[in-house]
């Protein structure tokens, strides 16, 4: 199968503009920017086995787009990502795939008013339609280590928050 220059293009324009979605979705405080180029049929995977056994979650644990975008709108108040590092972006127009691996770079919001810089690691495959403008499936390999410790934080600034609006 012969592709054109401009498949690739397109292939990559996409998967920049996904990986971009989460600072795009910070400053405008629009969760749906998270997935402006997922299809609305779009499952997140994530991995590894063994990240998700230790949270308790099934190993073929996923989420569509609008459980992703609820749970970003119900964090975004104590977490917003402010620049991503992007690295050995790859496209396939053979086989309608690609990967990356970012490094985000986070403000944890603290309940003193002050930011808390974070930077987690993530690997990311994805596959797209046969136009290559939308994404079909996502799997994020993540840094399990920092992903746990700033979703403890999180709930930590959460429950801080109950009890303050109960006082």
């Amino acid at each position: 199968m012969a592709t054109t220059p401009n498949l690739h293009q397109t292939l990559h324009l996409t998967l920049k503009t996904f990986l971009h979605g989460p600072i795009e979705g910070t400053i405008q405080k629009n969760p749906s920017l998270l997935s402006s180029v997922l299809s609305p049929d779009c499952l997140r995977y994530i991995a590894p086995a063994s990240f998700l056994a230790s949270i308790g979650a099934p190993p073929d644990f996923s989420f569509d787009v609008a459980t992703w975008e609820a749970q970003y709108a119900s964090e975004s108040r104590f977490i917003g990502t402010k620049s991503v590092d992007i690295t050995h972006l790859v496209v396939d127009a053979e086989t309608m795939t690609g990967a990356a691996r970012t490094v985000y770079v986070d403000n944890l919001h603290l309940a003193n008013g002050e930011n808390e810089e974070v930077k987690l690691d993530v690997s990311w495959f994805v596959k797209f339609n046969e136009n290559g403008e939308k994404i079909t499936e996502v799997t994020e390999i993540l840094d399990g280590l920092v992903f746990v410790e700033v979703h403890r934080r999180i709930w930590e600034l959460k429950e801080e928050g109950k009890g303050k609006a109960g006082a």
